[in-house]
């Protein structure tokens, strides 16, 4: 196996295991009243609407996500709705289509849980020494071009 490979199968296998701890952080975080399902709605739509410069998440775009049906995302949603967490409104663009937005609460909800996330993430790498931080600082300063084009990519091929 070339260097190459080798990266593509170790990146294969770490990668969700960082992806598994940073979610089982966040879930830890999430309140006791919300099931996994609704906070990954909650993270998405946050997630969705601060930085990828969208307004709000149409109900459409939140099924696809999750792999549920708008039905079952729908009463995800009411479930949210009810909480004071999510705000449903009229598409502006296409009455048809609601628009999905956090409310303050909602907001206060997954930044923290994002927050604590990263606050336990950080103590897991200060085990690393010194020179091995730098060098993944580094490497992943080389591998964030890489999937940030990725994304916009994703992006043209939602709307």
């Amino acid at each position: 196996m070339d260097l190459t490979e080798l990266l593509a199968q170790d990146l294969f296998e770490v990668v969700p295991l960082i992806m598994q701890a940073i979610r089982q952080d966040m879930r830890r975080e999430r309140g006791h009243d919300l099931s996994v399902m609704q906070f990954r709605a909650l993270a998405h739509i946050e997630r969705k609407t601060s930085t990828a410069g969208m307004a709000a998440l149409t109900l459409t775009a939140l099924a696809d996500h999750l792999g549920l049906t708008a039905s079952s995302t729908s009463t995800l949603v009411e479930g949210l709705v009810e909480k004071g967490l999510v705000e449903r409104r009229d598409c502006p663009e296409d009455r048809r289509r609601l628009s999905l937005q956090l409310t303050d609460a909602g907001r206060a909800l997954t930044r923290h849980a994002r927050e604590a996330a990263r606050a336990a993430l950080a103590i897991r790498v200060q085990a690393m020494r010194p020179e091995d931080t730098k060098i993944l600082l580094q490497a992943l300063k080389i591998l964030r071009p890489l999937y940030e084009d990725t994304s916009a990519e994703i992006k043209n091929m939602e709307n």
